[in-house]
């Protein structure tokens, strides 16, 4: 798989997220913002942004193995 697909699957694997999750995902990763000032855009804690990560990013796993095993047997 490419990465320009990679990067593809992912953004739609953010997209199934429970939007907390996604928004903390999309901070820390894409937008490389720390726990520290995660949580001062939120207003969220620092315990409940690392559950969010934590959370978001076994949630992703699942969702990126679904949609990849779609996009293999060409349902998407």
């Amino acid at each position: 798989m490419q990465q320009e697909e990679r990067a593809e699957l992912v953004k739609k694997g953010i997209l199934l997220l429970n939007p907390n999750e996604a928004v903390v995902l999309t901070l820390f990763y894409l937008e490389d913002q720390s726990i520290k000032e995660i949580c001062k855009i939120t207003g969220s804690s620092e315990s409940n942004v690392k559950v969010q990560l934590f959370r978001g990013r076994k949630n992703l796993a699942h969702a990126l193995k679904k949609l990849s095993n779609k996009e293999l047997i060409g349902l998407t």
